[in-house]
């Protein structure tokens, strides 16, 4: 008896296979009420004596030698069991089947009849008869042959014998022919037994003289057969079967006799190439004989025939595969196979061929089949269609017969598919941590040029959009291994790409998801998730289901994923998500919500109800699937009417796809943010696409017919990545007509197309006018000899509020279609327009490679040297336009140029937040985590990641080891920064970027060396601003020894008046004196003052107006300086007033945010002494 966890009792029943029973098996038997549920055969078969076999529509019907009845269901592949030993007696000769019932036919005068096709085979009827031959199955009737004639039996059920009937019977009978006395045959009448009337024994002597002409001029007669018996009416039936006869022939007379030797010939054995012909000749009397034979032959060789001629599969293009017949021929030298392009007029003969070089000689006879590269000397095309004949050469130099022309076939260049398999694994304790050991099928494509790996943090299904990892030659092997993000799920794609570089980014081999990690594997789940809870989203359209739970404690949970299936599947306890289909992979494991709007690529039905359960999954991908908390949702349409429809793509960009023949564009845009995203769909014509109404009512997004290629992916892995995709196929419309009466076909060279994107929602809303359309021109970059327009409209400016270190350079992009790159070149001299050229005013290396859409302005910092753009220093810059043929102009380029103005402001990026909250952390003990705070400020765009084995507090002191847009956390290991040990402490700072430039000024966090005491908190002493290391700085002494002189000061003056009771002209001498202010110093700081008006603009440097000054000094004093947790910059003050440099307090306090109150002072006794 066995009980799951739910309560429910199965009680398992078996058999010792003792006695004369049944092959033991194994039954699940349902005590409530004793019926079997399922079993379980060891054996599929009671033994391996099979005594006979039935077969039908349904499947196939067996028995053994003992019970039960075996059957076979052909649709599900399963076997079962059907009646047992003690229902019929065995053993079972003889089986027939028409689908419905099977009829057993046993040794013992008896027959069963039994269910074909329904479960559990149940027996019908045992039907009696003796000594039964034979059985069949008819529409109303069951049939038996046995020694006593035919039974039948009916089929309403009730199973009647028939009523059986006489037949006369001929017995004895008799035959007589031939003159011949007679000869009783009555025990030969059986079907198949010949009867011989005449054999040489007893021969029979014709009439030479009478009958009909016939093969040799023989006369052939009708001779009568008689057959008699005493029982009148008896039906017989015969058969002749064969005649022989003896004859004596004249040769010499036969006009036939050479046409009858030739058969005779070629009809002989052909033995290593010779043919064998055997004659027997025999005299019609005692004597000689005396035969002359004469035989006179044309040699006829061996002919060969073309059996195919293909394109060669998975291959580059450019190569037929030609098949051909066998030749045996003794003196053979060569198969000679010629190609042609299109059709010979008439089929070509010897003549014809012997002026023409063969394509392809094989001189081995066994080689039956080639590879060929040209058709008369010409490499072939691909896309031409091509004919071929073969001939066989021989020794002498004579041709055999050509063969008739096979063809047409064109060869292609294939688009590689995807390995066949591939496997991703953790590598655990065997790897550093977040290492993934790869190893995937080897590539068939015979023009393989390499495997890309892709690699994505949400579900793959494609590799549209996405950019390769990394890629391997073949030479390479296919075996690797890559580091990823430790504990972050992985989806991971293979692809092949061939030399001319076609990939199928549709057919990809996707493995996932993959948790890259180093710890070993405890085999255990996380807990069950608590607090799911499913609901309707709110005020939509309908067809959506929002999912949430709390946050798994499991330490290593690595992703959440959500289980969905249609119906009401929950139940008060626990419950298993087998037959659950998966609806979406959360993680992190900080996510507790997620919004589902569609099951196995359908989406939501509306008013329809759906279970959902949440499994936490960890590193090893352990997930316990057997206890999830089922809760159930039904989306709902919550707003009356149509709902909004997503906004229109307004960031839209598209090129000429790089290094092809002008059959490809490429299209870029920003993704839509719409909560209800459906997909995209990317619409590109010889005709304007900004009103798609038409279009879209005639044909929709169908590809077959508008040509567009839809999307489902609302971004690739980044929210803010742009989506880049390559099409291939417009819609071409005739002059004068709409978009709706185009066609769709592959893009051409040289035609201009229009592109636009649409967005649709889950209800299928879309803009389809007033749409934001780019226009595009592709062209044929292999014979594209045209360098792209030079660039016009240069900007570059001084940085703003920097300290003269670097400039800001903008410009227009280029209007070309195949722009691939923009070189950017600068020197602190005036190279007259010309670049890349050796010459003492031209510029010869750039400082920058700018992409095909670059983020500008771009900061320059350095020009060309390594040499740093300095204040005052005039910088002269220039842009090359540089298309996918790397066509450019190097001369008459326009030139632009400016100085650097140092503003005093050390930090050019000083207006970004701090970033809040850095961690950093030994992981395996020889790398380092640093996770930090996302920054909430609209500015900034990524991180930058710095470490140094000192203090810093300037970006410039130390390296920087990394960047991430959107993540919170890096990995610093020893590829990225070498010589990293655990055995030394290492200071660590992340700081922002945004468009422009990046934050410099930083305070570090210390990590201590592995195995050393921090702080109390297990943390570096240096992440406290009160720690000892960070108070005993010289900025913080010098400052201390300062406040000590000022107290003993207070003393001296409050002793010395100690007998004046005027208060208030003690406290103006110290105002007056040191600036202290008319209040108590425990009482509540005041707010700042007012800002002061801004000084006048000092003297102009040489070159600069007075009014350019005036303009640059109050632009800067303009600019508002928020308050970073630092004490602000105050301008010199009269009288003891000490000058501060800011940058020296710089690491001193953390940001304000959470504050802390800095310890306090107590004066009481300075109230006493006044």
């Amino acid at each position: 008896m066995n009980t799951n966890n739910v309560g429910i009792s199965t009680l398992i029943v078996g058999h010792d296979g003792r006695g004369a029973v049944d092959r033991p098996g194994v039954s699940l038997v349902d005590p409530s009420t004793l019926q079997v549920s399922s079993t379980h055969r060891f054996d599929q078969l009671p033994s391996n004596t099979v005594t006979a076999l039935a077969a039908d529509w349904w499947g196939i019907h067996m028995a053994t030698d003992v019970g039960p009845l075996t059957h076979w269901n052909a649709s599900s592949g399963d076997f079962e069991d059907g009646t047992t030993a003690f229902q019929f007696q065995y053993p079972i000769l003889q089986m027939m089947s028409d689908g419905e019932d099977v009829l057993s036919v046993g040794s013992q005068n008896n027959m069963m009849l039994s269910e074909a096709r329904t479960d559990g085979h149940p027996f019908k009827a045992t039907l009696s008869a003796t000594d039964v031959k034979a059985g069949a199955l008819g529409a109303n009737h069951l049939w038996a042959i046995t020694e006593e004639g035919l039974q039948g039996w009916d089929r309403t059920g009730q199973f009647t014998p028939l009523e059986s009937t006489s037949m006369r019977r001929a017995l004895p009978l008799t035959v007589r022919g031939f003159g011949s006395g007679g000869m009783n045959i009555t025990t030969m009448t059986h079907p198949g037994m010949p009867i011989d009337l005449v054999d040489p024994a007893n021969p029979h002597a014709l009439d030479s003289t009478l009958g009909t002409p016939g093969v040799h001029g023989l006369l052939f007669q009708n001779v009568p057969i008689v057959l008699t018996s005493p029982v009148t009416g008896a039906a017989v039936w015969a058969k002749s079967v064969a005649l022989e006869y003896d004859v004596l022939l004249d040769l010499s007379q036969d006009p036939t006799l050479e046409l009858n030797l030739q058969d005779a010939v070629d009809n002989g054995m052909l033995y290593n190439n010779t043919r064998h012909v055997t004659l027997r000749l025999f005299s019609p009397a005692n004597g000689s004989l005396e035969a002359r034979l004469t035989y006179d032959y044309v040699r006829t060789d061996t002919p060969v025939s073309m059996v195919g001629l293909e394109d060669r599969p998975d291959d580059g293009g450019g190569v037929l595969t030609a098949s051909w017949s066998l030749v045996h021929d003794e003196d053979f030298a060569r198969y000679l196979v010629f190609l042609n392009e299109g059709p010979w007029a008439t089929a070509p003969t010897e003549l014809e061929l012997l002026g023409q070089a063969p394509d392809k000689a094989i001189s081995l006879h066994s080689r039956l089949a080639a590879d060929i590269e040209t058709a008369n000397g010409v490499a072939l095309k691909d896309g031409t269609d091509y004919y071929g004949v073969v001939v066989a050469e021989y020794t002498d130099g004579r041709w055999g017969k050509v063969s008739a022309p096979f063809g047409p076939t064109a060869p292609s260049d294939e688009i590689p598919g995807a390995p066949l398999w591939a496997a991703a694994n953790a590598m655990g304790s065997s790897g550093d941590d977040g290492d993934i050991e790869l190893e995937w099928a080897r590539c068939t494509a015979l023009d393989l040029a390499s495997t890309n790996v892709y690699v994505s943090t949400t579900p793959m299904v494609d590799a549209l959009g996405r950019t390769p990892y990394t890629s391997y030659t073949p030479n390479e092997g296919n075996q690797s291994v890559i580091s990823q993000t430790p504990g972050v799920p992985v989806w991971i794609g293979f692809t092949c790409v061939d030399t001319a570089g076609q990939e199928n980014l549709s057919n990809v081999t996707v493995v996932g998801p993959v948790v890259p990690t180093g710890e070993l594997n405890d085999n255990d789940a996380p807990d069950p998730v608590m607090g799911t809870e499913a609901s309707d989203v709110p005020d939509d359209e309908g067809g959506r289901i929002m999912v949430e739970w709390n946050v798994s404690s499991a330490e290593d949970c690595a992703f959440y994923t959500v289980f969905v299936k249609q119906g009401e599947h929950a139940q008060d306890d626990m419950a298993s998500v087998d037959g659950f289909s998966q609806a979406a992979v959360i993680n992190p494991c900080d996510e507790n919500q997620t919004i589902v709007s569609s099951l196995d690529g359908v989406p939501l039905i509306d008013g329809q109800v759906y279970t959902v359960g949440v499994v936490a999954y960890d590193v090893w991908l352990n997930g316990n699937v057997d206890e999830v908390k089922l809760v159930t949702a039904t989306p709902l349409q919550n707003i009356i009417g149509q709902g909004a429809t997503p906004p229109r793509i307004t960031s839209l960009m598209a090129f000429d796809h790089a290094n092809d023949d002008g059959t490809a564009i490429d299209v870029v845009w920003e993704p839509s943010t719409v909560n209800d995203f459906a997909s995209y769909t990317v619409w590109v014509a010889n005709a304007p696409v900004e009103d798609l109404s038409l279009a879209y009512a005639a044909f929709g997004n169908n590809p077959n017919v508008c040509g567009c290629f839809s999307f489902n992916k609302q971004w690739i892995d980044e929210r803010t990545n742009p989506i880049e995709l390559t099409i291939s196929t417009a819609l071409y419309v005739d002059d004068g007509n709409d978009l709706s009466q185009g066609s769709p076909d592959l893009i051409r060279a040289d035609v201009e197309l229009y592109v636009a994107v649409t967005v649709h929602d889950l209800k299928g809303n879309v803009h389809l006018t007033d749409l934001t359309q780019v226009s595009v021109t592709p062209i044929d970059n292999i014979n594209d000899k045209t360098a792209p327009d030079r660039l016009t409209d240069l900007t570059l400016t001084d940085r703003p509020n920097d300290d003269g270190s670097a400039l800001l350079l903008s410009f227009d992009l280029s209007d070309a279609d195949d722009v691939w790159e923009y070189l950017v070149y600068a020197e602190t001299y005036d190279f007259e327009g010309k670049v890349g050229q050796q010459g003492t005013q031209m510029a010869l290396n750039p400082i920058a490679t700018l992409d095909r859409a670059p983020s500008l302005p771009l900061v320059i910092d350095v020009v060309a040297g390594d040499v740093p753009v300095i204040p005052g220093q005039e910088v002269w810059v220039a842009v090359v336009v540089v298309d996918s043929s790397m066509n450019a102009h190097v001369d008459m380029l326009t030139v632009v140029s400016t100085a650097a103005t140092d503003e005093g402001i050390t930090d050019p990026g000083v207006y970004l937040p701090d970033i809040e909250n850095v961690e950093a952390e030994w992981f395996e003990e020889n790398t380092i985590f640093v996770e930090w705070q996302h920054s909430v400020n609209a500015n900034v765009r990524g991180y930058h990641i710095y470490i140094s084995d000192e203090m810093f507090t300037s970006t410039d002191d130390a390296t920087m080891v990394g960047e991430t847009v959107s993540a919170n956390s890096f990995l610093i290991t020893s590829d990225v920064f070498d010589g990293l040990n655990n055995a030394t402490a290492y200071f660590v700072a992340v700081v922002p970027y945004d468009d422009t430039v990046a934050k410099s000024t930083v305070e570090a966090v210390k990590l201590d060396a592995l195995g050393a005491t921090g702080g109390d908190d297990g943390n570096s002493g240096s992440d406290s601003p009160f720690s000892l290391e960070a108070l005993l700085t010289a900025p913080n002494l010098i400052a201390a020894g300062m406040f000590l002189i000022v107290v003993l000061l207070l003393v001296i003056v409050v002793r010395g008046r100690s007998t004046s009771k005027q208060r208030s002209k003690s406290w103006e001498l110290q105002e007056a004196t040191w600036g202290i202010q008319d209040s108590n110093w425990d009482s509540p700081s005041q707010a700042a003052p007012a800002a002061t008006a801004p000084a006048a603009a000092p003297a102009p440097p040489p070159g600069i107006t007075t009014q350019q000054a005036n303009d640059i000094y109050a632009a800067a004093n303009q600019i508002q300086s928020p308050d970073y947790g630092r004490p602000a910059y105050q301008a010199t003050q009269p009288v003891l007033q000490p000058r501060v440099d800011p940058s020296l307090l710089d690491g001193l306090l953390d940001a304000p945010e959470p504050a802390q109150k800095s310890p306090q002072i107590d004066t009481s006794f300075l109230d006493d002494l006044l």
